[in-house]
């Protein structure tokens, strides 16, 4: 029996189903997290989890944009440009992640810096992060949600497992840099025979050029989008370790990751969803208000029921469950509560732009973050500002962005769906 429908014909039941059902996989992972987290907090020093990050910042930053943000369109084309997208996602990928790789093992080579192993884990997991991105949107774009949940639990399963058993042989971040690339290939290997199943037929030559140019003034936007997103989101580790050293940094990523992963997987699941049925929305009707009013209060009312918990009991947890040696991350997580509180509810809804064809929105509010971050960074090192201080004042600033996104991203949708159903009964007999 169908669920029940909005006047656009939205089925709330089933949009609910399909965002709890990537929610259940996601928290499993993020309680695998959590548990692996307790072990290895006590296998690695807090200087090896600070080089684990600033892997993880390169990777964050090009990642995303490994197959050129054609796996982003996956979602929202027609069925007849899917096979050259995936094509040309494809190819974006392998060139952008051995690129990277060559970069980064010239760059371990010469400075003596990394070794050439992580300059060569770098392309790996820059690689491995495009290709689970692409095979996730056409997970998501054919409602396969289960398949999705399922192999984020895995990834965290694996990566965990990896992680903890490299600590007895060498405690090292090289050992949580390889951990984290087993488990992202893994949870590959198990998509890719997922999205096999799936109806594809081949691309053309011809086709792959008309992608290119059909999608070339929104991608000349979107990559350096989100460049700016994932600098934006990873920049703090390498402005960290300016202003004071790798053990800090070491308890910044931790403090963020563990307080962030939580809200980020929750977010990311309710964006997946709503982004498949805004897309449907927008083909259908030319607007999606009624999706973006509900996940918006959604959102909002989980951000406040974990905030609140998160800030009064940070600093215990991080004392009891990782050591007492981590307890100053746990003060940081209160640092970091505005800036999360408010990302819970914007990434759910940040790719809405695309939707609409406003693809400019995304990168003037990745460069007002990045200049209120350089903001807070050039106030801490002039006058000398203790690392909580440098971490509240980003936060604020970077909450206060996201928060005027999402007022501009709603009074527009809200303003262009009331435009449309005046002019439908001024035309209605």
């Amino acid at each position: 029996m169908a669920g029940p429908l909005g006047r656009s014909g939205m089925n709330i039941r089933l949009y609910l189903r399909q965002s709890f059902m990537l929610l259940f996989g996601n928290g499993a992972a993020q309680l695998i997290n959590l548990a692996s987290y307790v072990i290895l907090a006590r296998l690695y020093a807090p200087g090896e989890f600070g080089g684990f990050a600033l892997f993880m910042t390169v990777v964050g930053v090009f990642g995303p944009i490994a197959c050129g943000r054609f796996d982003l369109i996956i979602q929202s084309a027609p069925d007849r440009q899917l096979p050259a997208l995936i094509t040309r996602a494809r190819r974006a990928n392998i060139l952008v992640s051995s690129v990277l790789a060559v970069g980064s093992m010239a760059f371990g080579a010469l400075s003596g810096k990394i070794s050439v192993i992580e300059g060569l884990l770098v392309g790996a997991g820059v690689f491995l992060t495009g290709w689970v991105l692409t095979s996730n949107a056409r997970l998501i774009r054919a409602e396969h949600y289960s398949v999705a949940s399922r192999t984020t639990v895995i990834r965290s399963a694996a990566t965990a497992a990896s992680q903890v058993a490299l600590a007895f042989l060498n405690p090292t971040a090289l050992s949580l840099i390889i951990g984290f690339c087993a488990g992202f290939a893994v949870q590959a290997l198990f998509m890719t025979r997922a999205v096999q199943g799936l109806p594809g037929p081949r691309s053309t030559r011809r086709r792959d050029r008309f992608i290119t140019a059909r999608y070339a003034s929104q991608i000349s936007l979107d990559i350096p989008t989100a460049v700016l997103l994932g600098t934006v989101l990873n920049i703090m580790n390498f402005l960290v370790l300016d202003l004071y050293s790798r053990e800090e940094v070491g308890f910044y990523s931790m403090a963020y990751r563990v307080a962030a992963l939580p809200l980020t997987l929750i977010s990311g699941a309710l964006a997946e969803v709503f982004y498949q049925k805004a897309s449907a929305s927008f083909r259908a009707t030319q607007g999606f208000w009624r999706e973006l009013k509900f996940n918006l209060l959604l959102t909002m009312s989980i951000s406040l029921f974990i905030i609140v918990p998160i800030g009064v009991l940070a600093p215990p947890i991080f004392s009891i469950a990782f050591g007492q040696q981590w307890e100053r991350a746990g003060y940081l997580v209160i640092c970091l509560l505005p800036l999360l509180a408010v990302r819970l509810v914007t990434d759910s809804v940040q790719i809405a732009p695309l939707i609409m064809g406003r693809a400019s929105w995304r990168l003037a509010t990745q460069l007002a973050l990045l200049g209120v971050i350089g903001l807070s960074y050039a106030w801490a090192k002039l006058f000398r500002l203790p690392i909580e201080e440098f971490v509240t004042s980003a936060s604020l600033l970077m909450a206060a962005v996201y928060a005027s996104f999402v007022i501009l991203l709603a009074s527009t949708v809200r303003r262009n769906y009331r435009g449309r159903d005046q002019r439908k009964a001024q035309t209605s007999p």
